[in-house]
């Protein structure tokens, strides 16, 4: 990197964000055989992930880690190393030392037949009912309204925030909107202004009354001056209406955006919808394979996040 060279025999750079993983399933293979192999089954996982397997606060010797299909972490326990019934803490570290942790419990002969005999007792509905609210795939309504998944989360603070300016919101647009009503509904109400602006009621309200053309322009003014006084209350009622509910909109649009896409912009965890949140470079090194100070034929950039 200090002096002039001629570089060849390029490498593919490879780039991949290191998130914490989601273990969905932890399994045992290999009943009875020293050692045994954990499957975990989740996402994310990487070729450099580790797995630490403990019980009782001791962590048990780990023989071989290894990705099978690019999707199951295949664990093989050091040899001795049986996994007796209890429970274990199975910890999944990424790249970055993003990690998550389940429990494996092995069950004992005893408690694998009282499960089965459990489970041959135990009825089983043929058509279960969708619980109130679900829809497609377990999602609920309420995770719509603003403040609700928050509370559901156990963040009340957030979630009292959220929602209440949301139900401001909407209320205050509410009330606007009655008030820009009423405005018109008293003008369109008050008796000069009907007569005045149509030709039939005002030439007939001027023959019963006997109003000469000056009084009859008069009023005609002073329903104008009326109708006038009323128009900056109801541009303003109407105003605050499309604010208020604009505002509502954009706070519910918000929502959802940071809860459900940009979690990671308020607090750093991961996405709900996106497997690849934004990732930060922690460390950046090349390794020469060849291992030769003359000339670099080969070479591996590694960026870890």
């Amino acid at each position: 990197f200090y002096r002039a060279s001629q570089w060849s025999g390029w490498a593919p750079l490879n780039v991949q964000r290191s998130v914490p993983p989601r273990l969905n399933r932890i399994t045992t293979s290999g009943e009875g055989i020293d050692p045994p192999n954990i499957i975990i089954v989740g996402t994310p996982f990487f070729r450099q992930t580790r797995v630490r397997v403990s019980k009782n606060g001791a962590e048990l010797p780990v023989s071989e880690i290894r990705l099978d299909n690019n999707k199951n972490l295949v664990v093989t326990m050091a040899l001795g190393s049986r996994l007796q019934p209890g429970a274990y803490e199975v910890e999944v570290i990424n790249p970055g030392n993003k990690s998550a942790r389940s429990e494996l419990r092995i069950l004992s002969e005893d408690e694998q037949e009282q499960i089965a005999v459990n489970q041959e007792t135990t009825a089983q509905p043929e058509d279960p009912l969708p619980e109130p609210g679900a829809w497609f795939g377990g999602f609920y309504w309420t995770s719509l309204v603003p403040g609700l998944p928050e509370y559901r989360d156990g963040n009340y603070v957030t979630g009292t925030a959220w929602l209440g300016t949301f139900l401001a919101m909407i209320a205050f647009s509410s009330s606007q909107a009655q008030a820009a009503n009423s405005t018109v509904t008293s003008q369109e109400n008050d008796f000069f202004y009907q007569v005045l602006n149509d030709p039939v009621y005002a030439l007939a309200y001027s023959q019963t009354t006997n109003v000469d053309t000056n009084e009859f322009i008069q009023l005609y003014v002073l329903s104008q001056l009326n109708r006038s006084s009323l128009e900056p209350s109801y541009s303003l009622a109407a105003g605050n209406y499309y604010i208020a509910g604009g505002a509502a909109i954009l706070i519910w649009l918000s929502h959802i955006f940071l809860y459900y896409d940009g979690g990671s912009l308020l607090d750093g965890s991961e996405s709900v919808f996106d497997s690849n949140p934004r990732a930060s470079i922690q460390s950046v090194y090349f390794q020469n394979p060849l291992n030769s100070n003359d000339k670099i034929n080969g070479m591996q950039l590694t960026i870890q996040f």
